[in-house]
C-alpha cells in the first residue's frame, strides 16, 4: 500500500519548468578589483596596477549570470506517447517526466551526493528517501489521509506558440491544480493511475482547504 501511495504522488506530474544553476569556480587566494583607470591584481599579498590597454595579466574571466530558457537535449530509450504522463499506461510516461515537475520526489539530502543512503536506482526505496518538490512538504494524520502543502512560487511555463501554455499565461500553480490533476486521474478509466491502480484511485477523494493546502 506504501508504494501504491507513492505511485500516486508521484504520478501526478505537473508543471514544465527548467531550474538552470551557475557554478560556482574555485577560490584562486587572490583578488580582482576593476576600477574605472586600470585593474588591481592582488596575488599572495603583491600588488600590481595596470593602468593602460597594455596590460598583459590575465587573473580570471568574471562570471556569467545565470539566464531564464534554453534549450536542453537528452537522449531517451522511448519517444513519450503524450505530454500528459497521467493518460498514458505504459513505459513511454516516464519519459515525460524528464520536464514535468512531480509533488514529491526524492530526498536528494539522502542521495549520494548527501548521506549516501540511498542510490535512488530504481525509485525510492522507503519514506525516507522521499522527499518534498511540488508540495514542500506534507502530513500524514490518518490512515490513507494526505495532507499536501503546495510550494509558492512555481508558475506554469508560458510559450506564446502553444495553447495549451497560452492558456494558463505563466500563473503561479495552486492546490487547485493538483487536486484536479488527481481528480483528472481517477475521473478518466483509460488514466494511468486507473489502468494500474483502479481499486486505490476508485476510492479516492480530494478536498481544497486553501490555496495552498
Amino acid at each position: 500500500m506504501t508504494r501504491k501511495i507513492v505511485w500516486l504522488l508521484l504520478s501526478c506530474l505537473m508543471v514544465l519548468t527548467l531550474v538552470l544553476a551557475s557554478c560556482e569556480e574555485a577560490d584562486t587566494g587572490g583578488t580582482v578589483t576593476t576600477e574605472d583607470k586600470g585593474q588591481t591584481v592582488t596575488v599572495g599579498g603583491e600588488e600590481d596596477v595596470g593602468t593602460g590597454p597594455g596590460t598583459a595579466t590575465t587573473v580570471g574571466e568574471e562570471q556569467d549570470k545565470p539566464q531564464y530558457g534554453g534549450r536542453l537535449t537528452i537522449a531517451t530509450i522511448a519517444a513519450p506517447a503524450a505530454w500528459n504522463p497521467g493518460a498514458v499506461a505504459g513505459g513511454s510516461a516516464g519519459q515525460a517526466a524528464i520536464v514535468l515537475e512531480q509533488i514529491l520526489g526524492r530526498n536528494w539530502a539522502e542521495g549520494e551526493a548527501g548521506t549516501g543512503k540511498y542510490n535512488f536506482v530504481g525509485g525510492v526505496p522507503e519514506w525516507g528517501g522521499v522527499g518534498g518538490n511540488l508540495a514542500e512538504s506534507w502530513e500524514i494524520p490518518g490512515v490513507g489521509v494526505w495532507v499536501l502543502h503546495i510550494r509558492q512560487g512555481v508558475h506554469w511555463a508560458y510559450h506564446p506558440e502553444f495553447e495549451a501554455s497560452r492558456l494558463v499565461g505563466g500563473r503561479e500553480m495552486t492546490a487547485e491544480d493538483v487536486a484536479y490533476s488527481i481528480e483528472w486521474m481517477r475521473d478518466n478509466p483509460k488514466s494511468a493511475g486507473m489502468v494500474s491502480e483502479p481499486g486505490l484511485f476508485t476510492n479516492t477523494t480530494v478536498e481544497r482547504n486553501s490555496t495552498w493546502t
